[in-house]
């Protein structure tokens, strides 16, 4: 699912899992909100991925709306779910939406029974972004389960370089909360400074939680320079944990 590297010591060093430049590899009980726009269902699909080869129970669903894919149990009953993650090491569960394309988000009560039938690895979809590569999100965004320990906000790197109006989730307060147009090109400052805002990838993380920035999508040279500049424009505001993936996309020569 393509190359992984953590930002450290000023340079992206290569990983081999995201698990493990998340450092979520050897703990369990850990319950992780994703936000953001630009790959949130393939950070969950690769976090799921590593747990299974280790042989460790993951649930995974959503607080808002997720696409529905074969392998969705669509049901809140618990039993169930639990049943399902015994017998198949995973379970991804969700209840019908209306349009029938679309799982809409579970309960917080359901979320507390299942937590307390401990997966060691439940996982959230907490944020829908219109399959941009960027988001600001409204009063009522996102939906992080209070209860979770770590979120981790998601930015595609094919952002850097349109317009808010093209690649921005609620271009408008985008350009408000920036103090930009919504017809201005999104740059790397402008990543960087909404993934360490209160009003955007931050929005909604307490105290108690860990906070991680996703910047994905790096698969060429051009990307990856790109993911480096955010990087130490993050760096400088204090934001330090900083994860780069990639899909797995043929450079262009």
């Amino acid at each position: 699912m393509g190359n992984v590297w953590k930002w450290e010591n000023g340079r992206l060093c290569a990983r081999p899992s995201l698990s493990d430049s998340l450092q979520i590899a050897e703990r369990t009980g850990e319950v992780i909100s994703v936000v953001g726009a630009g790959g949130k269902t393939t950070t969950i699909r690769r976090l799921v991925q590593k747990a299974v080869k280790q042989k460790q129970s993951v649930a995974v669903t959503t607080t808002t709306k997720m696409e529905i894919e074969p392998q969705f149990l669509l049901t809140s009953d618990v039993e169930k779910i639990q049943r399902k993650w015994e017998e198949e090491g995973q379970v991804w569960f969700g209840i019908p939406g209306p349009d029938r394309e679309k799982v809409t988000g579970v309960t917080e009560q359901i979320l507390d029974a299942v937590c307390a039938r401990h997966p060691e690895l439940l996982l959230i979809e907490a944020d829908g972004a219109k399959r941009l590569p960027c988001k600001v999100p409204e009063a009522w965004e996102p939906v992080i389960y209070p209860k979770s320990t770590l979120v981790l906000a998601v930015y595609g790197l094919d952002a850097v370089g349109k317009t808010f109006e093209e690649a921005c989730c609620r271009p408008g307060l985008a350009a408000e909360l920036l103090k930009k147009n919504r017809t201005d090109q999104i740059s790397v400052q402008d990543i960087a400074r909404l993934a360490k805002s209160r009003q955007g990838g931050r929005k909604n993380v307490n105290r108690s939680m860990g906070y991680q920035v996703i910047l994905n999508k790096a698969d060429t040279s051009r990307e990856r320079r790109l993911a480096e500049e955010i990087c130490r424009e993050l760096e400088k505001e204090g934001v330090t944990e900083i994860t780069v993936t990639a899909e797995g996309r043929q450079e262009e020569r």
